[in-house]
């Protein structure tokens, strides 16, 4: 009897392991069972995704995790090449690099930091305050950044000679913690 019951058994087992797995998948919000075996596509994130959804939902799924933004290489070059021609004072220089390089990723919030710095050199105040707001609008969950910015903001704000809004931005950096 045993011997009958030990091959069904195994029989039984193998067949469970071999059928397809349910996992998560994000439909329009909701999240209900799909089989792996349905060609659904991992997101990176451990859900799957139907493939018969569009780009936009795929992506929307995708978006969940708020991934960094991440500098792209040719703009750190151009971030450096920046930084030189700053030490040597040729701002006017480093200034086109930067615009270059925020042509190349305009979501990039050091290269808004760096122009305002620029800017703040030149004595161009008001656009010094601009580029800050920019790069603030921009370094989400940047913290270091973020205080960088909050300061260049304080003494373009300064310049212009908004005594409180300087007093008020250099509260807001100080209320950063890194």
């Amino acid at each position: 009897m045993i011997r009958l019951l030990l091959p069904l058994f195994f029989a039984v087992y193998l067949v469970g392991c071999g059928a397809p797995q349910k996992v998560p998948v994000v439909t329009g919000g909701q999240q209900e069972p799909v089989y792996k075996s349905d060609n659904a596509i991992d997101n990176g994130n451990g859900v799957y995704i139907k493939p018969q959804q569009g780009r936009s939902e795929i992506n929307a799924a995708r978006s969940n995790s708020k991934p960094r933004h991440e500098t792209k290489a040719g703009v750190a070059k151009l971030l450096a090449s920046a930084e030189t021609y700053t030490t040597k004072k040729k701002y006017s220089s480093a200034q086109a690099t930067l615009e270059r390089a925020q042509r190349i990723d305009p979501k990039e919030p050091k290269v808004y930091y760096e122009l305002s710095l620029i800017h703040l050199k030149k004595k161009q105040y008001r656009q010094a305050e601009q580029m800050c707001r920019k790069g603030l609008s921009l370094s989400h969950g940047n913290r270091p950044l973020q205080k960088k910015l909050w300061f260049a903001m304080a003494n373009a704000l300064n310049g212009q000679g908004q005594k409180q809004k300087a007093m008020k931005a250099l509260q807001r950096a100080d209320k950063l913690k890194m």
